[in-house]
């Protein structure tokens, strides 16, 4: 069911008439069933949807978290489709984050100046 909620929420976000919080109510449900069931690969799978949900709404940080905290649970098959993937995008949310600080820090120097 985890999975059938985490498609059904890709499906609907395709449409680009979905209210993104329909979509993230579905995703975070489904991620709920996932962990609950220990259904790690699920969990990853919803875990990169949402974070990708979280990073175009500006909410890297906490994207970066639930992704990290996902992927850490595994030891093995990091070359797999799904892991690959989440490598991807946690490199992308860093970068993100590294980004924002970098021009918070230089926002704060200029004003230092002043």
């Amino acid at each position: 069911m985890a999975e059938v909620l985490r498609i059904k929420a890709r499906l609907l976000q395709s449409t680009r008439r979905a209210d993104s919080r329909k979509i993230e109510g579905m995703l975070l449900e489904g991620l709920e069933m996932a962990r609950c069931q220990q259904a790690r690969c699920w969990e990853l799978r919803i875990s990169c949807d949402l974070s990708r949900l979280w990073q175009r709404r500006g909410q890297s940080k906490k994207a970066l978290e639930l992704l990290q905290s996902a992927y850490d649970q595994f030891t093995e098959g990091f070359d797999t489709a799904d892991l690959c993937d989440a490598q991807s995008l946690l490199r992308g949310l860093r970068q993100d984050l590294g980004h924002r600080r970098s021009k918070d820090g230089g926002t704060k120097q200029s004003l230092r100046r002043r």
